[in-house]
């Protein structure tokens, strides 16, 4: 019997010439987005950014994402799902990612995630179907 792998994650030996990987940029860049919106007021400034929004009177699958920040910037992790639970999960699930390639870094070692067959195909539904779940409970409670 044969079985099929979807996935793999291994800890190889790291690359000398990069000293940062792209989890952790990304992290960056989502902290720099939080202080912004943070400092800038732009969680509570009064109006919605989404032209979606505006134009039918319903909320897109990001909206919220702007006041999330603002909230996870706070730390207060529970306004921030309560207002967009998907980007929330993301951002804090990015930051965790960063944080181990950082610890990895400093042992000289960096992870490999490989999707083979049909892992890729998985990955991509499973964030389709949270992407409509999440967008069904922000329509649900009038993000």
């Amino acid at each position: 019997m044969t079985h099929a792998s979807f996935a793999g994650v291994s800890i190889a030996p790291r690359d000398p010439r990069r000293l940062i990987t792209g989890p952790m940029t990304l992290a960056g860049l989502a902290l720099a987005a939080a202080a912004l919106t943070r400092l800038t007021g732009l969680d509570s400034a009064g109006f919605s950014f989404c032209y979606f929004k505006a134009f039918t009177g319903y909320a897109c699958f990001t909206c919220g994402t702007t006041r999330a920040l603002g909230h996870l910037a706070r730390l207060d992790l529970a306004s921030a799902f309560t207002v967009q639970p998907l980007v929330t999960f993301a951002v804090l699930g990015l930051l965790a990612w960063a944080a181990l390639h950082l610890a990895l870094l400093l042992w000289a070692r960096r992870m490999v995630i490989r999707f083979e067959g049909r892992g890729a195909h998985i990955l991509f539904f499973a964030g389709l179907t949270l992407a409509i779940l999440n967008w069904i409970y922000l329509l649900a409670n009038g993000v």
